[in-house]
């Protein structure tokens, strides 16, 4: 359809950021070498990085306020800004930091995201569409992952940092150009309580649960 471009530079943003989520789980011993403590301190803080999804309806208003595209880019300068900070102070602290401004990042990304893909495409359309933001999840594995081992070993561990920040920085630009901005749609917003109600009636929900 005619979204495509427009769904090709949401994805390959969205992949950069599904890198950054995944790679430590299969290179979480590499950066315990690197930066020279227990793998179990690793782990910890990627339990501690999961935690952020906890806090995603508190960004819920963002989208509404600041548009879809507006708080995708700013996600990815989120991250962008963690990568950096690994690249210029290679500690455990600073790696604890950028792991915490990922999930933040990637509790911003996706809902804005999905809004976008439901503003913009049809009905009928929207189901096609948002599978093939799906790709980005199972290409950060099958692509992403062998890309960080490489650059692991030939630059180090906090290679893959430099690398991320700067390809996420260029999908900025990226969505800046191709994605145009929507302009609010006038509906009655969706507040925890109405969405509990949806969740209670509709035996969909509890049976995916």
């Amino acid at each position: 359809f005619r979204f495509r471009w427009q769904l090709m530079a949401i994805t390959i943003g969205r992949l950069f950021l599904n890198t950054g989520l995944r790679m430590v789980y299969p290179f979480a011993p590499a950066f315990a070498r690197g930066m020279d403590v227990p793998l179990t301190a690793v782990y910890s803080v990627i339990a501690l990085r999961n935690i952020a999804g906890f806090f995603s309806p508190l960004f819920s208003p963002l989208p509404e306020k600041f548009g879809r595209k507006v708080v995708m880019m700013g996600s990815l300068i989120l991250f962008a800004g963690g990568c950096v900070l690994v690249v210029i102070l290679p500690t455990f602290w600073a790696f604890a930091l950028a792991m915490g401004l990922l999930g933040l990042s990637k509790v911003n990304f996706d809902p804005s995201m999905q809004a976008y893909v439901g503003d913009a495409v049809p009905y009928a359309e929207r189901g096609k569409a948002l599978s093939v933001t799906e790709y980005a999840w199972s290409l950060a594995l099958l692509i992403g992952a062998p890309a960080v081992g490489l650059a692991i070993q030939a630059w180090g561990w906090s290679a893959p940092f430099f690398w991320l920040g700067l390809l996420s920085l260029l999908s900025v630009l990226l969505l800046w150009r191709i994605v145009p901005r929507l302009g609010k749609r006038r509906t009655q917003s969706l507040s925890l309580r109405n969405a509990a109600q949806v969740v209670a009636k509709n035996r969909v929900i509890w049976a995916a649960f």
